[in-house]
C-alpha cells in the first residue's frame, strides 16, 4: 500500500489508491472543438516529464506518496515522492495538456467534484495521516502484544482497536473522494446530434482494497484475542461453578509455585478478570 506508485517497477505499479483513465478523452474533446481537429493532446513518450504540458498520458494512477502516468500498461513516469501527497487528478491531467486544451477542459468540468482540487486534496491528505497513525498503532500493538503482562495485553488490545478505527476512517475517506470524483464517469458531450461519453473514468485502485482488508484483519485479530467465557457467580446452590473457580485457583497457584511465567500470563491475566466479574 505504501509503495504504490513510487516508481514504475512491477510491484509499485500494481498498487494504487485511485486510477483515472483518460484514453477516451480525445474523442470527448473533439466534440467540443468540432470541426477543428485535436492534435498534440497525447504523448507517446513514456519518459516525458509531468506537469510541463508535454502531453496527456493514457492512464494516471495515484498512491499515498506520488502519482504515475502511463502511455500504456507498463511504460510511464512518476512524480516526486512526497509524504501526504494530495489526490488532485484534475491538476495532474491539465498540467500535461497544452494551454488551449486545459482551458477547454476547465470549462467542461466546471460543475464536477473532479475539478475541486482543494476538496479532494484536503480529504486525501487527512486520510493519509489517519492511515499513517493506524500503522503506528498496529506496530506498537505488535510490540506490546509479545510482553507477558496483563497491562501490556490490555495496551496492545487498545492500540489494535484504535488502529483499526483510524484505518477504517482513512479508507472511508478515500472511498468517498473517489466516488465523488467518479461522478464524472457518466458525463457526456453533444456531437453530431447525439451525446458521446466525455471519456474520463475514475476508479478504485488495488491499494484501497488492501486498506479495507487490512482494517478488517486488525479488527479480526483483536476479536480473536478476546475470548469470552460464560461465567456464573458461585453460589451455595451451584457447586459446579464453585468447583470450577477452585480449579482456577489451583492452576494459578501451581503456576506461581513452578515460577511458570507463561502460565502466570495465561492463567493470572484471564483469571483476575473472571474473579472481578464474579465478586
Amino acid at each position: 500500500m505504501y509503495v504504490g506508485q513510487i516508481n514504475t517497477s512491477s510491484v509499485p505499479r500494481g498498487i494504487a489508491m485511485a486510477k483515472v483513465n483518460v484514453s477516451g478523452y480525445g474523442n470527448g474533446l473533439r466534440a467540443e472543438f468540432n470541426p477543428d481537429p485535436i492534435e498534440g493532446l497525447y504523448t507517446t513518450n513514456a519518459s516525458a516529464p509531468l506537469g510541463v504540458q508535454a502531453g496527456l498520458r493514457q492512464l494516471y494512477e495515484f498512491g499515498l506518496y506520488s502519482h504515475c502516468a502511463y502511455v500504456n500498461a507498463t511504460a510511464g513516469i512518476c512524480s516526486n515522492v512526497t509524504a501526504a501527497t494530495r489526490f488532485t487528478p484534475y491538476d495532474a491531467i491539465t498540467s500535461d495538456m497544452a494551454a488551449n486544451y486545459s482551458q477547454e477542459t476547465d470549462s467542461i468540468l466546471m460543475d464536477f467534484t473532479f475539478r475541486n482540487s482543494a476538496y479532494l486534496g484536503e480529504q486525501s491528505k487527512a486520510a493519509y495521516y489517519l492511515i499513517l497513525l493506524a500503522t503506528i498503532c498496529a506496530a506498537l500493538a505488535l510490540v506490546t502484544g509479545v510482553l507477558r503482562h496483563t497491562v501490556a495485553f490490555l495496551l496492545s488490545s487498545s492500540l489494535s482497536v484504535l488502529g483499526s478505527f483510524l484505518l477504517l476512517v482513512g479508507a472511508a475517506l478515500w472511498t468517498v473522494i473517489i466516488n465523488k470524483a467518479a461522478s464524472l464517469n457518466s458525463a457526456s458531450v453533444p456531437f453530431n446530434g447525439e451525446r458521446i461519453p466525455l471519456g474520463i473514468i475514475t476508479s478504485v485502485g488495488p491499494g484501497l482494497y488492501m486498506t479495507w482488508v487490512r482494517s478488517e484483519s486488525i479488527h479480526l485479530r483483536f476479536n480473536s484475542s478476546c475470548i469470552v467465557f460464560p461465567v456464573v457467580a458461585p453460589t451455595e446452590d451451584d457447586p459446579a461453578s464453585t468447583q470450577k473457580l477452585r480449579d482456577y485457583d489451583h492452576d494459578m497457584q501451581r503456576a506461581v509455585n513452578n515460577d511458570d511465567e507463561q502460565g502466570l500470563y495465561d492463567s493470572n491475566g484471564l483469571y483476575l478478570l473472571i474473579r472481578r466479574m464474579t465478586k
